[in-house]
């Protein structure tokens, strides 16, 4: 499949490719942030399109790296990670009566250097003969799932997919797949999952 995707991409000119590689990173933002239900500023758009066209330069993963991607991606100083977060988050849907149902309980932030040092090191070891669509959506849902920051945590889950398709290789740097705008398509299963 990916090597269909970069025949295709090879026989397209550069100068249209370029400009569809521009509003793929815009549409991606763009969908990204409607997942969170939020409208961002120009500044913050461009930041995150900034962050997905340099997924390929964070090859090591670590708390530091992640607190740096945090940084990028959230738009108030007070939402920026120097660490994992120390309090209990959670996940909550406003209902049309005006409350908060919580849908998710992440773990405990006591649990969260052992449970991310276990996710990073899989996703750094993940055996080469892994589909790297399989890995790269491991990696996401891992992450998503410990939900290890305050805020920016699924933004930068779906920023690690193409971050790991590309350090897999099958993605090259400069490209990027319309990863947001199908969860939005399909967002009732994303949400269920």
């Amino acid at each position: 499949m990916f090597a269909e995707l970069n025949r295709h991409l090879s026989s397209i000119p550069s100068q249209l490719l370029q400009r569809a590689a521009d509003w793929a990173y815009l549409s991606e933002t763009r969908s990204s942030f409607e997942i969170e239900k939020e409208a961002p500023n120009g500044s913050k758009a461009e930041r995150f399109v900034a962050l997905l066209k340099n997924a390929g330069t964070f090859d090591r993963l670590d708390e530091d790296s992640l607190c740096e991607i945090q940084n990028r991606i959230v738009s108030t100083v007070y939402s920026q990670a120097v660490s994992y977060r120390t309090e209990q988050n959670w996940l909550a849907n406003t209902t049309g009566a005006g409350f908060r149902r919580i849908t998710y309980v992440p773990p405990p932030p006591e649990t969260l250097d052992d449970l991310m040092s276990g996710l990073l090191r899989m996703i750094a070891e993940a055996p080469g003969d892994t589909n790297p669509l399989v890995a790269a959506g491991t990696a996401s849902f891992g992450f998503v799932y410990l939900h290890p920051f305050m805020d920016g945590n699924g933004r930068l889950s779906r920023f690690l997919v193409h971050q790991q398709l590309i350090r897999s290789g099958v993605l090259p740097n400069g490209h990027i797949l319309p990863i947001s705008a199908a969860m939005l398509q399909h967002e009732r299963d994303y949400l269920q999952a």
